[in-house]
């Protein structure tokens, strides 16, 4: 059965104060310095239906309403039907992970903004399950590619020298001890989060614990507490360090601040995104825009965004906008180009 059948189940089943200061940057959106890749600037979707790579320019962003992408790409190097995962390393490159093909594709051509079949300059492919349908993806500081494999129950690690060429390397680590590891994002510190899609459980590994590859309990596991963590799937950290969980089944959004998260246990979300004019269409991907506003990616094709204005303190929030991808479907991750500074390893 494929990753997105299985995952929209979930989905129907269930579906029947923050430390925000005046320091914020402001003015002129500042990005990184110039990448080698040429993709056009906007913010990057990954559809199941159809199967493509989407993006918004920045005029799209402004408003609400049902729009077509700016760009659409499609490829025959994979399926792309389920719910991929989408990232840019330093150097510009769209690393995008296929669950239905099991394998990382890596989109170095770039892209002017035309919409058309694009295919990868880099293809990872498995070997003895170290791809085995990849539902998240994320890089550390070093530039190496981490991959939440939900098959499995592993985590792998592809060294940023993995990364050049077309192949299948081993994992310079493999990490057991999450049963179904999902979304994943470094925080400011440099340790990593995962969600647990069918346990409703996130995870943090120390970085001590990535060094080598084992069977590795996390370091400290954060568990519902009143549906506060429903099918997590994405995970994102503000630049104030505050964390952010996608909870698929209950079509809401969490934030936990950094003191909920110095120990095991059930802590009560400081604020919970559960707009009650709107639907979040089964929240998905997260992301942050320049100015820290963020973007929720719902599976139904939805996207919202939230003004960093409303989520600062606790309660509801109404989305200060939402768009409608034409006849598109199934959307899981979302990512800015350029990738905007001031945020952790996302």
């Amino acid at each position: 059965m494929r990753l997105s059948s299985l995952l929209l189940g979930s989905v129907i089943l269930f579906a029947t104060a923050c430390d925000y200061s005046s320091n914020y940057p402001s003015g002129p959106t500042v990005y990184p310095p110039p990448v080698t890749a040429n993709f056009a600037e906007g913010l990057w979707i990954t559809s199941g239906s159809p199967g493509e790579l989407a993006r918004l320019d920045a005029t799209q962003l402004l408003t609400d309403g049902t729009l077509t992408p700016a760009t659409r790409l499609s490829t025959s190097s994979a399926s792309l039907f389920s719910l991929n995962a989408i990232a840019f390393d330093a150097q510009g490159v769209m690393w995008v992970a296929s669950p239905d093909d099991s394998a990382l594709l890596g989109f170095a051509a770039g892209s002017d903004g035309t919409s058309r079949s694009i295919e990868p300059s880099i293809v990872i492919k498995p070997v003895s399950g170290s791809i085995a349908t990849p539902a998240g993806l994320a890089f550390d500081n070093d530039g190496s590619l981490w991959v939440s494999n939900l098959a499995n129950g592993t985590i792998v690690r592809f060294d940023k020298s993995q990364l050049t060429k077309s192949g299948a390397p081993v994992p310079s680590r493999t990490i057991t001890g999450i049963a179904n590891p999902t979304g994943l994002a470094f925080d400011a510190s440099g340790t990593l989060w995962v969600t647990d899609l069918h346990l409703n459980t996130v995870s943090r590994y120390l970085r001590g614990q990535l060094l080598a590859s084992g069977d590795k309990p996390p370091a400290i596991v954060l568990s519902s507490n009143a549906n506060s963590l429903v099918n997590p799937a994405g995970i994102a950290f503000d630049s104030f360090g505050n964390m952010w969980v996608a909870n698929t089944g209950a079509q809401t959004v969490s934030a936990f601040r950094p003191p909920q998260r110095a120990s095991s246990g059930s802590p009560v979300p400081f604020t919970m995104l559960q707009p009650t004019e709107a639907s979040l269409g089964f929240p998905a991907g997260l992301a942050f825009d320049p100015e820290g506003n963020l973007w929720i990616a719902g599976v139904q094709g939805v996207l919202s965004k939230f003004s960093i204005a409303s989520i600062a303190g606790s309660g509801n929030a109404e989305p200060i906008l939402q768009v409608r991808l034409t006849n598109t479907t199934l959307l899981w991750g979302i990512a800015f180009f350029p990738k905007p500074i001031g945020f952790p390893l996302n």
